[in-house]
């Protein structure tokens, strides 16, 4: 029996999957999710480094990105403190964009809300960020 694919249509669509992608509900991490064609490919968690460590994770979360022959990424930090995940979001952003590797959105969990990097719309994206949504799967 084949599962008919999920389609995601929105960041909150992506943080409903992710606990589903990695088996687990993600804390003090990164996720990078690689695109290849629309479609999902790589998907991996990293837990935020040292200061001093940010380029050299930054830099091995590149080269499966790029082995997984990756056209576009979304990245998503998952923080306890607020802007933690940040210098590894701006590096691994760097990185990519440096191998012409698209960064589709840039999202930031902390305290149940998310909010994208990337948006300055208050409509779609209040400044305290949004609830964080669930998925039930059968």
């Amino acid at each position: 029996m084949t599962t008919p694919p999920v389609t995601l249509r929105s960041p909150a669509d992506l943080l409903a999957v992710v606990p589903h992608l990695l088996g687990f509900e993600p804390r003090q991490s990164i996720i990078v999710v690689a695109i290849r064609v629309n479609k999902i490919g790589l998907s991996q968690r990293i837990d935020l480094p040292e200061h001093e460590r940010v380029e050299e994770v930054s830099h091995a979360i590149l080269r499966h990105v790029i082995r997984d022959a990756a056209k576009a990424a979304l990245l998503v930090g998952y923080e306890e403190f607020a802007g933690e995940s940040l210098p590894l979001i701006e590096a691994i952003t760097a990185r990519l964009k440096q191998r012409d590797v698209a960064v589709r959105d840039r999202i930031v969990v902390h305290e149940g809300r998310w909010r994208s990097l990337d948006c300055v719309e208050a409509f779609c994206c209040p400044p305290g960020g949004s609830p964080l949504p669930s998925c039930q799967w059968p």
